[in-house]
């Protein structure tokens, strides 16, 4: 780690600190209005397990202050003392509210398996997953139902969250979450808390699966997408959710817990085998992101058209430096008798970085919901400078993590790992071949994804400006 990463990484620091102050200062939280009728409820699950007073009342009373009223709290209590009562039924009683549901467990089956009691005894039509020791935000039905109302349709509802001291003080780290993405969401869970699934949904899919305790979210939230389109998965873009950090919480320190990391490695490879995506999944050197291996079987002629200056030399690198060998090079008035059915757009100042970044490219682009992906462009002084355009709604792009040092792994590690994006950069990008000269807009239009690669690696020698 050289002076530059470390000194972004602390002006990233700074800067976001006083960012969320502001945030949290913006935030709203006005009630729902009272002649709204509230005709769904909720079912809010909770496995609890001798849990700190002061953790549980805190998890409690963020549900009794809901702005939207119509819930329950499915609490199912694995703690027994043998007498058929445990170190919170005292606790969780003197509430006396009926909304309450409150039932002790013969054994402690695990997470998974206590969960799954606490849902067969709800009654709402949709389910919410929360944790024992932490906090929703007083608006979090609220949201949910108002999302409910706009997408009639969805079966899916997550969050923002972020983390909360163990005095519960302090908020911080927020995850500003994008909205449903498929590439992202099989690189690492970024799904997480607060989530919601209709209760017919989880019919489909099933309950967790204490084979999977660790990452019993991330496999239910995998299983349930499979159930869904797109547009039935929705996002709501505040923070309502906040996760303890206390001592041994994964929110804490990530080693508390490997074995969930292999539990979501396991998770993501069941995902894609029940898909038909031929491919081994392997978990990153940073805990919880993933990548898949691809097993294609063929070697399909992909066609590189060369644009600009310097075509000889760019030529020469791309031989020197690829370990692929069915393809050709063509210069771009050459296109139409290109042989390839993938084609490579390569500006004549890239330099590859590693010599599988057209496999790397190839692998992603053979699945059949895409329909281009790009490869990560580094600058000369070794800065992102290409990794994935979002554009917003008035056509403003957006070019992600420009200016991050090559090695940094990005906002939550977002860079380590694919992504689907409105656009990527056609310096160097792989499109199939029936979709070639059209735009990122049209390629999705199409219902292809775009997809960008950290995998494939080039350096561009040019100015980049």
């Amino acid at each position: 780690m050289d002076f530059y990463d470390i000194s972004f990484r602390i002006r990233k620091k700074i800067s976001r600190y006083f960012s969320y102050r502001k945030y949290i200062k913006s935030e709203n939280r006005e009630s729902v209005e009272k002649s709204v009728v509230q005709e769904i409820l909720f079912s809010i699950v909770v496995p609890v397990y001798r849990t700190p007073e002061k953790y549980l009342k805190a998890m409690i009373d963020s549900v009794m202050t809901q702005t939207y009223g119509r819930w329950e709290l499915v609490l199912a209590d694995a703690g027994s003392d043998g007498t058929g009562k445990s170190v919170n039924t005292d606790q969780v009683k003197a509430y006396k509210d009926p909304r309450i549901k409150y039932f002790i467990l013969k054994s402690n089956a695990g997470i998974s398996a206590n969960t799954n009691e606490a849902i067969k005894a709800a009654s709402g039509d949709w389910i919410v997953f929360a944790d024992h020791d932490d906090t929703l935000a007083c608006t979090a039905l609220q949201r949910i139902y108002e999302a409910i109302q706009s997408h009639p349709e969805c079966g899916y509802i997550y969050t923002d969250e972020d983390k909360i001291s163990a005095s519960g003080r302090r908020r911080y780290d927020p995850y500003f979450k994008p909205d449903y993405n498929p590439d992202l969401l099989c690189g690492m869970n970024y799904i997480s808390h607060l989530s919601a699934v209709r209760r017919t949904v989880l019919g489909e899919a099933g309950l967790l699966d204490p084979e999977m305790d660790g990452s019993q979210d991330y496999d239910l939230t995998l299983r349930c997408v499979e159930k869904l389109g797109p547009e039935q998965i929705v996002h709501i873009p505040e923070v309502l959710y906040h996760w303890r950090s206390a001592a041994g919480s994964t929110a804490k320190a990530q080693e508390n817990k490997l074995y969930a990391y292999e539990a979501g490695r396991r998770a993501i490879q069941n995902h894609i085998d029940r898909l038909g995506i031929p491919g081994e999944v392997e978990e990153l050197p940073l805990h919880g992101r993933y990548r898949i291996r691809y097993e294609w079987s063929g070697k399909p002629i992909v066609s590189v058209i060369i644009s600009g200056e310097g075509s000889e030399a760019a030529r020469s690198r791309i031989r020197q430096n690829t370990q692929y060998d069915n393809y050709e090079i063509l210069m771009e008035d050459s296109i139409d008798s290109a042989r390839g059915e993938y084609i490579i757009y390569y500006d004549s100042h890239i330099n590859p970085v590693n010599p599988t970044w057209m496999t790397e490219l190839l692998d992603v682009c053979q699945r059949k919901d895409v329909g281009a992906a790009g490869a990560e462009i580094i600058d000369r002084k070794k800065r992102i400078w290409h990794a994935g355009i979002s554009v917003d709604e008035a056509g403003k792009k957006e070019y992600r993590f420009r200016g991050y040092p090559c090695e940094n792994p990005g906002y939550m590690g977002e860079l380590l790992v694919c992504r689907d994006y409105d656009a990527v950069s056609e310096k160097c990008m792989i499109v199939r071949r029936g979709l070639a000269g059209k735009t990122a807009a049209a390629i999705i239009n199409e219902g292809y994804r775009v997809v960008f690669t950290p995998f494939a690696k080039v350096y561009y020698e040019g100015e980049a400006r």
